[in-house]
């Protein structure tokens, strides 16, 4: 407490919360004002101006406790204490601005409050019983809460200046006509939930600038003509009450900017459909647990309707489910039960569309929220995205919307989206997704001559339901780039396309994604026609034969082939020059050749889960790094010679160059060894008769002190014999220690080093 006293000279506020306190005396607040200390500077010292004495357990103030300091004191905070009589010390403070006496059993005001300046009093949960008439007399007063007292009624006049009224969590039963009479042009927020009213005071409205009206757990029985009429009332609470029917009182015309209007728990047994519909700012409305029989159809045509509510009435033509699958799905039902009302026609349809209004694409579009908000980013980006917009519909339905909306886009049907007029001018269609969407088949629209869809580049048809995707069905397709065909039941692809002559589709077709099919050969049309492919995903099918077309993709880049039954690697792969990317995980391959490692573009291949045994398991967990070195370190000179051709063909010199002198050591050094002819023809490495154990010989260097500048071939054999060996011993004996295994590991680097060293010699000489 001194610690505090001391800080608060400095400070001007005093904080004593939770100090366990019983009573406020006159030596308590002794220390806390006076002259200045001799350990104090005059000029940090000021006037007291805030007392907070909240969570404590004080009984009583004395009254000349706060005498001092009335002059200054503008805001003392006295919550969550034991208060029974209210301190009479406070009535001297003249320059009190907030008073905070919550939480107390606190039974009466005095008569006479006299506070000119107070802008603030909380009495919440204490047990006041009456308001006393001097209340309306605080000219400044503008937040007043009384919540969680013991009210029965209201009679008085309330301050002019009142902004905020808490009266909520009483046992009001009545409410003078004077209590509004005076805050009609200042009350905003008014709370007088849970309570017992039956009825409202006639100057309820009055109230011109009220915001938000809480009237929820009363007993109204009729919303009549004393809603507020306010141009700024935003939120009417009336639920669990007693309503039984709303009358016209206009809400549209009275609350204008009415946005949530809660009337759930109550009795009503009819909506004012034409009230509704006026109520064009209406966001949500909570009409659960009535009598309701039926909604208007009105309701779905509301546009900036986001919540609409109506579980637990007796509602017999809307199945429950559709009232489970939220706001969305129950106004596009309610849509299709009639049509807009007169005043909602002109805002639903949009100024001078130039579209009949009882057009096929009309209906889809404004019964559909979704759709219309993908159909205006497409009018502006050319990138149209149904996926999954009709999912919940069935086959023929979802087909027949987007034929509908295909047909809008390109003019034909008698709808003109590239009108000058019309706001759903669109751009060409560029991008078109489908997927998830149970259409089964390929839309028709997609083969029609009338469709030219020349400018469309990318269409996704992933997890639709196909079972074939012919090629017609792509007729008016001719540039396309991107095709997406995932998830489907797809046998086969453009197998009509073998039938005869006919004119080619897929030229340009960049990436191609067939996952997750049942397709067991590659497709021939791609493989024939698509020659600037740089994109073949073809995992999670059945694909287990290889006709050797496969490198008629000179442009492939990527080739997806994983979880797929595929025996071995397709050999065509090798005639790919442009491949990156190779992924056979998961088949059943049993070699895989060295010579896909001199692909001179290959970064990345993956070969987990195949029964091969070219490559051990631990390395083919070290990445596609470690595999391509393991299988180009296994080359010989004819292999890489050819891939330095391939590279002088597909590459500019200096890059070929570049990459020739990297891999012409590992090839020399292969090509050099005794056993190259057999190690080129075994695909598990070395035979029985060539593994050497070394675990009882010690580690040792090559010597390469003494390495002449023009080294003899037989140095340079001897040199690649201890290589090998090291490089055998690292590999297959596994009784090496760890110390074993670093120390040959240093060996080994040094011998690659000093073969480096005889090479450059060799090359210089």
């Amino acid at each position: 407490i001194a610690a505090r006293m001391r800080a608060a000279r400095s400070s001007g506020c005093l904080d004593l919360s939770s100090c366990d306190i019983e009573r406020v005396t006159d030596e308590l607040l002794s220390s806390a004002q006076g002259g200045v200390a001799a350990d104090e500077d005059w000029w940090t010292v000021v006037d007291l101006t805030e007392l907070r004495f909240s969570n404590n357990r004080i009984v009583a103030v004395d009254a000349g406790a706060l005498l001092d300091l009335k002059d200054n004191l503008q805001v003392v905070l006295l919550d969550n204490n034991q208060l029974v009589d209210f301190p009479q010390g406070l009535l001297e403070l003249e320059g009190l601005r907030k008073l905070v006496l919550a939480h107390n059993p606190l039974r009466d005001l005095p008569n006479e409050l006299c506070w000119p300046e107070l802008a603030m009093l909380d009495l919440a949960h204490t047990k006041v019983s009456q308001v006393p008439p001097s209340l309306s007399q605080l000219l400044n007063l503008q937040h007043l809460d009384l919540s969680h007292c013991s009210l029965r009624e209201l009679r008085e006049p309330l301050p002019a200046t009142i902004s905020k009224l808490q009266l909520n969590d009483n046992e009001i039963e009545y409410i003078g006509d004077q209590v509004f009479s005076r805050v009609s042009n200042s009350l905003r927020t008014l709370d007088l939930s849970k309570n017992k009213l039956s009825c409202l005071p006639s100057s309820f409205s009055d109230l011109s600038v009220l915001q938000i009206a809480d009237l929820r757990y009363n007993r109204l029985e009729v919303l009549g003509s004393l809603l507020p009429a306010s141009a700024v009332l935003d939120q009417v609470l009336l639920g669990f009450n007693s309503l039984t029917r709303i009358d016209d009182v206009g809400l549209g015309e009275r609350c204008p900017a009415l946005s949530v209007l809660m009337l759930n728990d109550n009795k009503i047994s009819a909506l004012p459909e034409e009230q509704l519909v006026r109520c064009a700012e209406l966001k949500m409305l909570e009409i659960g647990n009535n009598n309701i029989a039926d909604l208007p159809a009105a309701l779905g045509y509301m546009p900036k309707l986001q919540g609409l509510n109506a579980i637990g009435n007796p509602l017999r033509g809307i199945r429950f489910s559709i009232l489970q699958a939220g706001t969305q799905k129950l106004k596009a039902y309610l849509r299709t039960r009639g049509p807009a009302p007169p005043s909602l026609a002109a805002e639903v349809n949009g100024p001078a569309t130039g579209i009949d209004a009882k057009s096929p694409f009309q209906q889809l579009l404004w019964s559909n929220e979704p759709v219309r908000d993908a159909a205006a980013a497409a009018r502006s980006s050319g990138i149209l995205r149904l996926d999954q917009l009709f999912a919940t519909n069935e086959s023929q339905v979802a087909h027949d919307n987007v034929q509908v909306l295909l047909s809008a886009f390109a003019g034909v049907d008698g709808e003109n989206l590239d009108d000058e007029d019309s706001p759903f001018r669109a751009r060409p269609l560029q991008h078109l997704g489908l997927s998830g969407n149970p259409l089964g088949v390929v839309p028709r629209c997609l083969a029609s001559r009338q469709l030219s869809l020349d400018t469309l580049l990318c269409l996704e048809l992933g997890n639709v339901g196909l079972s074939e995707l012919p090629l017609a069905a792509l007729a008016s397709c001719c540039n396309l780039e991107k095709l997406v065909a995932r998830k489907n039941r797809l046998v086969d692809a453009f197998s009509d396309a073998l039938a005869g002559p006919r004119k080619l589709l897929l030229t340009k077709l960049k990436h191609l994604d067939l996952r997750e099919n049942q397709m067991v050969e590659f497709p021939q049309v791609v493989l024939s026609e698509c020659h600037q492919l740089e994109d073949l995903l073809l995992g999670f099918n059945n694909i287990s034969r290889d006709d050797g077309r496969l490198g008629q993709l000179r442009s492939l880049k990527t080739l997806d082939l994983s979880n797929n039954r595929l025996p071995d690697l397709p050999q065509a792969i090798l005639a790919m020059p442009m491949l990156e990317f190779i992924n056979l995980e998961n088949n059943a391959c049993s070699s895989v050749p060295y010579e896909v490692a001199t692909l001179p573009r290959l970064r990345t291949l993956l070969l987990s889960g195949n029964p091969q045994r070219v490559v051990r398991p631990h390395i083919v967990a070290e990445g596609s790094a470690a595999v391509l070195a393991y299988l180009k370190d296994r080359c010989t000179t004819d292999q890489l010679t050819a891939m330095h051709k391939d590279l002088d063909a597909q590459m500019p010199t200096a890059a070929a160059a570049a990459l020739r002198i990297g891999e012409s050591r590992n090839g020399e050094r292969a090509a050099n060894r005794p056993d190259a002819e057999n190690y080129s023809s075994n695909a598990g490495g070395f035979s029985d008769s060539q593994h050497k154990h070394f675990a009882s010989q010690p580690s040792s260097g090559p010597k390469t002190s003494g390495a002449p500048a023009t080294p003899r071939p037989e140095d340079i054999a001897a040199l690649d014999q201890q290589i090998a060996e090291m490089e055998d011993r690292l590999e297959n004996d596994f009784s090496l220690s760890g110390t074993q295994r670093a120390t040959l590991r240093r060996d080994l680097a040094k011998g690659r080093a000093a073969r480096s060293r005889m090479m450059t010699g060799q090359v210089i000489a």
